[in-house]
């Protein structure tokens, strides 16, 4: 059970494959041990075939602790995670790739830490709050899922507590709430900041934000493409990785040096 010490943590980390680095970034209440694989479990046998894949269960998830509590888990502290452990493994710079939150921290990395990213795709990521991100947000209050979705407070009881503490679970979705009702809140001329190369992947019906949030990605970041899957939702990688991953790959394998 691989865990190393990074930015004050004592983070778990999965890796396979062989190649160029590509790191994966989890989705927000995803871990490593469970099922989905913090959202990547169907595409990373793929992506594995060409690339060494490095993984890690973000702070305060799965098997990862957080020991700065509530005041310690923003956006910009989960992007200094990530770019830490770039670091720290002789990884930089990294093709990084992100599903929904972690989608929001690779433009963390890419705006604040450039120098440990070669690339960036994000899937399902939004890089301002709008009406529908406020809404899905509010899905997630922890009494809510236990008077209403009890079987879904089961899963992330059993999916994050054995690590932690019982109810460590309600924490974590406080924890998420509190920092992304305010983040990300990047803005066009933030994104016109952005030098790497980007891909942005979307599901037509997402119910996180406006299908117009990509678009604006695609218009002001400089290097930046868009794919918009259509009749699909917010776990696009999950539902569509037949699409996915060849077009990652694609996009991958023609960055594959720096610009």
């Amino acid at each position: 059970m691989p865990q190393a010490a990074v930015n004050g943590l004592t983070m778990y980390y999965e890796e396979e494959g062989t190649g160029p680095p590509l790191v994966l970034l989890s989705g927000a209440t995803m871990a490593l041990d469970s099922v989905l694989r913090g959202g990547w479990a169907t595409l990373r046998p793929y992506l594995a075939q060409r690339y060494h894949v490095v993984q890690f269960d973000q702070r305060g998830h799965g098997r990862t602790d957080n020991p700065g509590g509530a005041d310690a888990y923003t956006i910009a502290a989960l992007a200094a995670d990530a770019a830490a452990f770039i670091e720290q493994f002789g990884l930089a710079p990294a093709h990084v790739a992100g599903w929904s939150e972690g989608g929001i921290v690779g433009l963390g990395l890419a705006l604040d830490h450039p120098g440990v990213v070669r690339s960036l795709v994000g899937v399902g990521t939004n890089y301002t709050n709008d009406a529908k991100t406020v809404a899905q947000l509010s899905t997630l209050d922890p009494d809510g899922l236990d008077r209403e979705r009890p079987p879904m407070a089961t899963m992330l009881a059993q999916r994050h507590d054995p690590h932690h503490r019982p109810g460590h679970w309600k924490d974590l979705l406080r924890w998420i709430i509190a920092s992304e009702t305010d983040t990300p809140a990047y803005t066009p001329a933030d994104l016109a900041r952005i030098t790497q190369p980007t891909l942005w992947i979307v599901g037509e019906d997402d119910p996180w934000f406006e299908l117009d949030q990509p678009l604006t990605m695609k218009r002001h970041i400089p290097a930046a493409e868009v794919l918009v899957v259509n009749h699909a939702g917010h776990a696009v990688l999950q539902t569509h990785p037949h699409l996915i991953g060849p077009v990652m790959t694609d996009f991958l394998t023609r960055h594959a040096e720096l610009p």
